[in-house]
């Protein structure tokens, strides 16, 4: 979402160092999943008061599918 991705690296490079999901797939979803129940909890989670723009499920969404577009690129190379 904050296109930070040299953080990006080094979170993707630990979490498969210890076995943590990645993409979608790692928790048994498929990519295509609307996932709409889980994008309206998180929409309405107290914590995103404190983001400074408002994340919606649209963004949230966006992010999944950039991040699941950056699995399928590590996973090519």
């Amino acid at each position: 979402m904050d296109k930070q991705y040299d953080d990006l690296d080094k979170a993707y490079k630990f979490y498969k160092a210890i076995g943590l999901p990645t993409k979608l797939a790692d928790l048994e979803f498929e990519a295509d999943d609307p996932l709409t129940d889980v994008l309206e909890i998180a929409e309405v989670n107290k914590e995103l008061e404190h983001t400074p723009y408002k994340v919606t499920k649209e963004l949230m969404r966006q992010a999944i599918d950039a991040l699941e577009e950056y699995n399928r690129e590590k996973e090519n190379q």
